[in-house]
């Protein structure tokens, strides 16, 4: 019989001070990162001697907005599946509250994989840092291309971006404890891997002149954390485009190629309708 657990929290800005930084037409909405980072965070807590290294079809169904839809609380239901030796674990793991009818609103919902033993770094053979100086003047948190707070201003410099791909120099964000709130950094790192998918924005921005939001990850892996305060690399590969979808690949690197983490198959929904939202 599959393990469950069922966990309840209740979400405030106030517990939260870094959601004042993620604020999208006036109203802080948690970042998909943070809703990744407490499923896997809470799968590693009820699976002692297992680390968090993957996780697989991230989707996000609704996400948790800070104004009058806030419910009073949300529940993550996180079960065992079957995995197959003691070396790895899989869980099923979903965020969802209830509305007044007492009827189900999903949030989120995941694969987490967890591991005894993490592989080591791999190798990602076609980063580029060359430095276009088309790019150099290029103020993403300035000019609305990202709404971005202090907290999450990793990117430092966009290096070079093309129809296929991007770039990034960017510096791991540095909390503080009471900053994090609810969300604390342990194995996976949210604040930084908000920085990774802002890369998507960024080049949906350019390319298309409109804003981004996340749906879905196809699949997630991370070998090995930065540092705060230490400076990264995030290249991403396009996939596919639209006018209305962007699906790309991610990769932080350091400056010889080697993996922190990586992500296959990342979806967001690109609309002009964003663009005004955006404006801090």
């Amino acid at each position: 019989m599959n393990i469950k657990y069922r966990i309840h929290r209740v979400l405030s800005v106030e517990h939260n001070p870094f959601l004042l930084d993620h604020v999208i037409g006036g109203n802080s909405v948690l970042p998909m990162t943070c809703a990744a980072a407490w499923l896997a965070n809470l799968c590693e807590q009820v699976s002692p001697g297992y680390a968090f290294f993957c996780m697989k079809d991230f989707r996000v169904t609704k996400g948790i907005i800070f104004d009058n839809t806030l419910a009073d609380e949300y529940l993550l239901d996180i079960e065992h599946v079957e995995s197959s030796d003691d070396t790895e674990l899989a869980l099923s793991a979903k965020v969802w509250s209830k509305n007044e009818r007492g009827k189900p609103h999903y949030h989120y919902s995941t694969t987490v994989v967890l591991r005894k033993i993490i592989p080591a770094s791999p190798y990602y053979k076609t980063f580029n840092l060359t430095e276009d100086q088309a790019l150099a003047q290029y103020k993403p948190y300035q000019d609305g291309t990202l709404f971005h707070g202090t907290s999450f201003q990793g990117v430092k410099q966009i290096l070079n971006m093309t129809p296929d791909k991007l770039t990034i120099r960017c510096v791991t964000p540095n909390l503080t404890r009471k900053q994090q709130g609810q969300f604390p950094v342990q194995t996976l790192n949210p604040y930084m891997s908000d920085v990774q998918f802002q890369a998507m924005v960024i080049w949906a921005r350019y390319f298309h002149q409109a804003g981004s939001l996340p749906l879905f990850m196809a699949k997630g892996e991370q070998y090995r954390k930065a540092i705060p305060g230490q400076v990264v690399y995030v290249t991403m590969d396009v996939q596919a485009s639209s006018d209305s979808k962007l699906v790309a690949d991610m990769y932080v690197h350091d400056k010889d190629g080697f993996v922190y983490s990586q992500v296959f198959g990342a979806e967001v929904a690109i609309s002009k309708r964003l663009n005004s939202l955006f404006q801090r």
